[in-house]
């Protein structure tokens, strides 16, 4: 069968890749489109985000291949299903509808956390869609390429509305990403990038995988429904060998790599002993980094050079609202840590607890520049609670979400009825706070930072913050459907 895999371009994504200056395959997507491939299929993945390609000249590249299945936004990346393959969902639908607009007459797919949580009403809002795949779809696109007209576990369709599970999917492969259209020597460039003069090209992250799904069960994070509460790693030989075969910048987007020390000792070792010229960075938590303080400079030797840590609030309540474990002091103590150890923390913050009130705010995001002050970059984001998690099951419950419209869960909007503040207040202070970190100049020149551009100049940061604010603007003013 021919098969195309499609990403593309959504608005609700672009800020987050755009400021900070990468370009990341879809990881999930290639490893699909691999498994397709070893299957007998004629696949390739087409990416409209990788340079903000207008969704027409997208549709023409799907459609000048003749495909005879689609599959649009199927796990288009590995950890960052947060807000991501949510706030897509409303993109990929009218990029389904472009296609039958089009003529196109074979079977449209969509996947992503949204899609998985809510199939049925996936399928009631596009009727241009024919399935929805569950999950990840290693196993049962495979087998849904085999025999379409079926009953194929992980994938709902109008006809077989109750499949099942596909069951757990095997050991995360290495992506072929040659499999991936314009890689890699044009993937990621375009000429209307505001990044300068001239065409200029995004820092390419390569995304390894070395783990599927989260051991934890942040109440705002809809990873455990999507990989449906499983956890699983690839034994560190495996773990290894994904990172060894990469050069450059690497980003490993395992929901969390510091789940076992021995497991992570082990990879470690094996780069070192390889000689691996990869530098790389990767999500971890503070209560490991506090535990584990002797393996870091092994680490840092292994080609490490930043660490991403989920701080959230430095609120005891709200902490233990979003089940984070990890008081504010540890979190500084893990922040102290990695600095002393030569590796760059980057550290994220949730703004808009849904019990915040205005002082609440205020005093948060001058307590978060504690981790700023030790050397950390803090990352803020909007309070979002995503479809599928408990965090929005509560807020649902309570008659507290302003709009169900996925296009306002991107990240930019406040979407909560709060109690004590006004939501528009609640997002003037997350663009403050947001722009005053991710447009500061030690985020935008700190070279030792893996995925980011090391050339930053002043134009630079001035067409990221015009960028910024048009961004903010259009969020702003979208219509409510």
């Amino acid at each position: 069968m021919r098969v195309v895999l499609v990403n593309p371009y959504a608005r609700s994504l672009s800020w987050f890749f755009y400021s900070q200056g990468m370009v990341t395959p879809p990881f999930g997507m290639v490893q699909v489109a691999t498994c397709l491939r070893d299957d007998g299929h004629d696949v390739r993945v087409i990416d409209g985000q990788a340079n903000y390609e207008d969704q027409e000249i997208t549709l023409q590249r799907v459609l000048a291949r003749d495909p005879e299945m689609i599959g649009i936004g199927t796990t288009p990346l590995v950890h960052l299903y947060s807000f991501m393959s949510t706030t897509a969902t409303p993109y990929w639908l009218d990029f389904a509808r472009r296609l039958r607009g089009a003529g196109y007459p074979g079977r449209i797919l969509v996947g992503g956390t949204y899609a998985s949580r809510f199939p049925a009403e996936t399928l009631a809002a596009c009727d241009a869609v024919d399935g929805v795949v569950l999950g990840e779809g290693d196993v049962s696109m495979v087998e849904f390429a085999r025999r379409p007209s079926e009953s194929v576990p992980g994938i709902v369709t109008r006809t077989h509305p109750n499949p099942g599970s596909a069951g757990p999917a095997p050991p995360a492969c290495d992506p072929d990403f040659s499999l991936l259209e314009e890689w890699p020597g044009s993937y990621g460039v375009d000429e209307s990038l505001c990044l300068g003069e001239g065409p200029r090209r995004l820092r390419l992250v390569t995304p390894v995988l070395t783990a599927r799904g989260c051991p934890f069960r942040c109440t705002f994070c809809p990873t455990p429904v999507f990989f449906d509460k499983r956890f699983s790693e690839a034994e560190p030989r495996a773990g290894l060998g994904s990172l060894a075969r990469v050069t450059g910048a690497v980003s490993v987007w395992d929901d969390t790599f510091t789940v076992s020390p021995q497991r992570v000792e082990a990879i470690c070792d094996g780069l070192i002993g390889r000689g691996s010229p990869a530098t790389w960075w990767c999500f971890g938590r503070s209560e490991w980094i506090l535990r584990n303080r002797h393996l870091l400079p092994k680490m840092r030797r292994a080609g490490l050079r930043m660490m991403w840590l989920g701080v959230e609030s430095t609120e005891a309540g709200a902490l233990k609202d979003y089940a984070r474990p990890t008081p504010f002091d540890q979190s500084k103590a893990a922040v102290r840590i990695l600095v002393e150890e030569g590796i760059l923390p980057t550290t994220s913050y949730i703004v808009g607890h849904p019990e915040i009130t205005r002082a609440g705010l205020r005093a948060e995001h001058e307590r978060s520049e504690e981790t700023f002050a030790l050397g950390s970059v803090n990352v803020y984001t909007i309070m979002i609670p995503l479809p599928g998690t408990p965090m929005h099951a509560r807020l649902q419950a309570e008659d507290r979400l302003v709009s169900t419209d996925l296009r306002l869960y991107g990240g930019t909007r406040a979407v909560v009825r709060y109690r004590h503040v006004e939501a528009a207040e609640v997002e003037d202070h997350f663009y403050e706070a947001y722009a005053g970190s991710i447009l500061s100049e030690r985020f935008l020149t700190h070279v030792g930072r893996a995925n980011l551009w090391s050339q930053a100049t002043e134009t630079r940061a001035r067409n990221l913050r015009v960028e910024f604010e048009a961004e903010r603007d259009r969020a702003r003013t979208l219509e409510l459907t």
